[in-house]
């Protein structure tokens, strides 16, 4: 009988230790997982801010009445557009990542001409491009995921960079 009991004692302190094993790997993954997520929205962000930006340089370079037109992706979980308060680069932001802040700001390629973002925050216009403009959360930003067709065009002088529709 003495027998049975200890190989009882000795299964559930294997399974302990089993499970014990699992559960770090299991908490390993999902922390994984989330940089990982945090990483996409960084690099698909910094994809589209600098075609924007090239978009944006392009038109500048090329003279008065250029327009390029030019689409833009903004990843599930980041913050777009914006322009830097000096006027030298766009960027996006991701919250979530462990830095002070508690996000990244995902900038451009520098800008030759500080532009004009006009997000399309017209409530009669066909398709927003932005939300409500009144809403405090949403002032600048393209809150939902998914694509956008931007116009960048060189006029009187100055670089706008419009929202035209989201696509999709």
């Amino acid at each position: 009988m003495k027998r049975k009991g200890q190989l009882s004692v000795e299964f559930f302190i294997l399974l302990a230790v089993v499970a014990a094993f699992i559960l770090i790997l299991y908490s390993n993954g999902v922390s994984q997982r989330e940089q990982t997520r945090l990483l996409s929205a960084a690099v698909q962000s910094k994809a589209g801010v600098d075609g924007l930006a090239n978009a944006a340089n392009y038109v500048f370079l090329s003279g008065e009445g250029s327009v390029m037109r030019k689409e833009f992706f903004v990843a599930n979980g980041s913050l777009c557009l914006y322009v830097s308060e000096t006027g030298d680069y766009l960027y996006c932001t991701v919250p979530g990542a462990p830095t002070k802040t508690g996000s990244v700001r995902v900038r451009s390629i520098p800008l030759y001409s500080t532009p004009t973002l006009n997000l399309n925050n017209d409530p009669l216009a066909n398709q927003l491009c932005a939300p409500n403009p009144s809403d405090p959360n949403a002032q600048g930003k393209l809150l939902v995921n998914g694509w956008y067709l931007f116009n960048a065009s060189f006029s009187s002088g100055v670089v706008t960079i419009a929202c035209e529709k989201k696509l999709g």
